[in-house]
Order: structure tokens, then sequence, then C-alpha cells
């Protein structure tokens, strides 16, 4: 086996065929971040020239000249392969070093144990214990505080819409159905109108309490110039005589042909009773089926299921569509130097 770099193109054509490929490991996320400081790097694992293994990764300097390397949603690899785990790891700590990386963090895009509906444990579940045991087995640490959120909620669009929408919860459906009997239209917008998306999400973020999480407006437009047709910005509108009203919008991302990503929303307080993200939700799962997706994902939840949970209400609107909850391995760190033990010793000082 060889350990080597790879073009973006290698890259791209094992990215997409891989099961835990998402937006995060795209060519268009490392452009992201390049604007942003970092530095790209696409390596991976070959035998006899096929791909096993491979990431996106990046880096950006920091204490005493060293660089945090940081692989969002990666490496794509079979965690429970524990030799084909070792080799990997070894050689890209190895690379990490010879580029000036003291730490390496990655917060893989694979499933941990089996969730239902409510969030709990399937009986005769999947359970993938083994992938972290292996981590932990070549010196890989636990990270407290990821850059990507542990868990999600998702809908397998197994069957066409109207079947699916007969699992919903029953007021979910009759917003639904209301919403379509209504004269909202969703429309999809232009680059020019990002600034009505931008000022709607930062509203609801500023509602809510968010404001650490709020996007600025070169965010979506960096997203809508990279992502290109990979990613969809939706606004429910509703007319009144000559006047426009803006209800509700949604940012969605369009992972190949596995699923399409529900990223980020916002909802002008004073139409709330109007329910235009029930519409928005509904429009964008029709697509997905249509277009041959096999999956929505609804994305984060906070993962606790207590109803007293500031964030239960998220939760609550996504679970009302079914599906259920996914819990991922969540973040690790591979220390590379002794600046690693150095800076975690600080951190706790």
């Amino acid at each position: 086996m060889e350990f080597t770099t790879l073009t973006e193109t290698e890259f791209k054509k094992f990215a997409e065929k891989h099961p835990q490929f998402s937006f995060f490991q795209t060519p268009a996320l490392a452009a992201y971040r390049e604007k942003r400081g970092w530095r790209k790097y696409y390596v991976g694992l070959k035998n006899q020239n096929k791909i096993l293994a491979a990431t996106m990764m990046l880096s950006k300097p920091a204490a005493f000249k060293k660089k945090v390397f940081y692989a969002p949603r990666g490496p794509l690899i079979d965690y429970e392969d524990e030799k084909l785990l070792k080799i990997f790891f070894t050689s890209l700590k190895q690379y990490i070093k010879s580029q000036g990386g003291y730490v390496f963090r990655f917060d893989p895009y694979f499933e941990y144990r089996e969730r239902d509906l409510d969030g709990k444990i399937v009986e005769q579940g999947f359970d993938h214990q083994a992938a972290i045991d292996n981590l932990k087995k070549l010196g890989i640490k636990i990270d407290p505080h990821p850059d990507q959120i542990k868990w999600l909620f998702a809908l397998d669009l197994d069957r066409p819409p109207e079947e699916l929408k007969k699992s919903f919860r029953q007021n979910t459906r009759n917003l639904i159905n209301r919403t379509l009997r209504s004269e909202i239209k969703i429309r999809e917008l232009k680059r020019d109108e990002l600034k009505d998306f931008y000022k709607m999400c930062s509203r609801t973020a500023e509602r809510k309490g968010f404001q650490k999480d709020n996007k600025p407006l070169d965010y979506y437009e960096d997203f809508y110039d990279l992502f290109g047709k990979d990613v969809k910005f939706l606004m429910a509108e509703l007319r009144d005589g000559k006047e426009t009203k803006q209800l509700s919008c949604g940012m969605f991302l369009l992972s190949g042909k596995r699923e399409i990503i529900y990223l980020i929303a916002g909802n002008a307080e004073e139409y709330l009773d109007q329910n235009a993200q029930y519409l928005i939700q509904w429009e964008i799962i029709n697509y997905a089926y249509k277009n041959g997706y096999k999956r929505y994902n609804f994305y984060g939840i906070s993962g606790n299921f207590d109803k007293t949970d500031p964030a239960y209400g998220m939760y609550r609107f996504k679970k009302g569509f079914g599906g259920y909850v996914i819990e991922l391995i969540g973040g690790f760190e591979m220390p590379v130097t002794k600046l690693y033990y150095l800076h975690k010793l600080k951190e706790k000082l």
C-alpha cells in the first residue's frame, strides 16, 4: 500500500462514490475555506492504483509556527477495518508532521449506534463502538468540542412523498395540506437576492438567541458561487396585491445522489402563523425523491430529548416528518507532536 497526495480530480471521483460522502468533503468546501485563510490538501492510501481511503483536509497557522490540520466530516475510510485504519493514520501522522502540523482534528460522517424516531437505541440495531475503540488504540483522543455536530435527524426517501406523508405526525400533515391550499409560493433565489435571505436568517438568529451561529452575507454568496447547482436557497412568498411578503427561507446542500441536507433556515416573525416552513420542507422532499436522492437530512439536533431542553422545539419540528435520529461517532484529535500536550496543559491552566 502507498500513502500519497491525490489530485483534486482523483479525490473527487473517490469521494463521491464513498458511503460517507457529504458536501463537507468536496473541493467546493475546500475552496470556501481557502478564501478564509486555510490551505487545502488531498491525500489517500492506494493499493495498485486503487484508492482505499482518502481525505480532504485543511491547515491554518497556530502557536509556535506550527499548524492545526482539520478534515471536516472525514477521513473517508472504513473505521471498523483496524488494519487499514492503522496504516492510514500512521502514514497521515507522518505526513502532517512533515507539513508542520502538531494536531489533526476530524469528525467523521460515520454513524455510531442505530437510533429511532425518539432517539432511543434500536434493539438489535447496528453498533459501531469498534470504530471508536480502533481510533483509541492508535492514540487518538476524543475531542470534547468538535467543529461539527454529532446528532442529526433524517428521513429515508424509500416511498413516494404522498406515501411518506401518511407517516408524518397529524399536525404536520395538516399544516402541509393547509399551506398547499394557500397562495404561498416557493421560489429559488438568485445571487443578487441573497441579501434578503441573509436578513431573514439574521433576524431569526437574533430572535432565538443564536447570534454566534449567524452567518455573514458573504457566506451565502460564496456557497452560491462555489457549489453552483449543488446548493439551493428557497424562499416562501405570498403576494398581497402589489406587495410580495417574504415568509420563510431555507438553504439546502445536495450531496451527490445520496442525500439533501437542510442546513440553515429563517422565518419572518410577523408571518409565523403562515407556517410556510412546512411548505418549504414538502417542496424539497418532493424534489429530492423526484431526482433520485436516497435521504433527506434535516441535519442538526441537540441530542437532548428532554422536552425542557431549549432546543427541543427544533427536534419536535423535524420529528413531525417521521424519520429517525442519527448519532455520529463524534469528533477526534490525533496528537502529532509534543506541542499538542503543551497546548492541552495551557487550556487547563
